[in-house]
């Protein structure tokens, strides 16, 4: 996402086009902390959306016409959950490929050890 400083402020699009391919353009108004304006002309960035418990959500700003005029809209992207791939083939610390595994860790007790 990029927010341009403009002639009134800062401000980043929401643009879509509507099923018939007419473009939908409108515009968002941004405000930084007084002193903490950056500098330049636009600043170049992710959009997160993070929720009350901790998951970050990809999202951007769209439109759509609501009674004919244009209305920005934010659309949160759903985060598929990642997918858990077996590093190792039979648990001796070694990768698929045989490598060490340097992520791959042993917890032992002391119950464990016969000569604690």
């Amino acid at each position: 996402m990029k927010i341009f400083k403009g002639k009134y402020g800062w401000s980043t699009t929401a643009h879509s086009n509507t099923q018939s391919g007419e473009k939908i353009r409108n515009f968002v108004d941004c405000q930084f902390k007084k002193g903490e304006e950056p500098i330049g002309e636009e600043i170049e960035g992710e959009l997160i959306f993070r929720g009350a418990d901790g998951v970050e959500r990809d999202c951007f700003f769209s439109s759509y016409l609501k009674q004919g005029e244009p209305v920005a809209k934010l659309v949160l992207i759903h985060k598929k959950p990642e997918k858990k791939v077996q590093t190792t083939l039979s648990g001796d610390m070694r990768t698929a490929d045989g490598h060490l595994d340097p992520n791959y860790s042993v917890t032992i007790t002391e119950e464990e050890l016969p000569f604690y």
